[in-house]
């Protein structure tokens, strides 16, 4: 919007390419044209940047995305093992109703926690959104 509305351009006066316009470290043209102040902000993040391409490019064009529905805490492992195997008894009774039950107690120990790590194999970083703070996190 900032180069669109405000004709904002180079600084040879010539317009700015729809595809160098972003606010990562390689808009150059662009983040030259904002104030000395969000300029050096912007520089606090070129790392964020960086990150949030590699994994653009990994979900665009190799790895699809995949949400876990929940984590389990470790704290709740144990029980929500055991669970399991009270689900798999209730299968082998034919105890269905049973089993839905318990796979109903069982979800109850799951939290959503919305992330995605583009590769496993590749040293991809995960990202996270805190869902108290609803700000992006990285998790090492």
């Amino acid at each position: 919007m900032w180069a669109c509305e405000n004709g904002q351009k180079r600084r040879d006066g010539t317009p700015i390419p729809d595809r160098h316009v972003g606010l990562g470290p390689d808009n150059t043209s662009l983040r030259s044209t904002l104030s000395q102040e969000f300029q050096d902000y912007l520089k606090t993040l070129d790392g964020w940047f960086e990150h949030l391409s590699n994994l653009r490019h990994a979900l665009a064009h190799r790895i699809p995305l995949y949400i876990p529905p929940y984590v389990i805490a470790e704290a709740d492992e144990p029980a929500h093992r055991d669970f399991e195997a009270k689900m798999q008894e209730a299968i082998k009774q034919h105890q269905f109703a049973e089993y839905d039950r318990l796979s109903a107690e069982q979800l109850k120990q799951g939290r959503f926690r919305p992330w995605v790590q583009h590769s496993f194999e590749e040293g991809g970083q995960v990202v996270s959104t805190c869902t108290f703070c609803l700000k992006i996190v990285f998790i090492k």
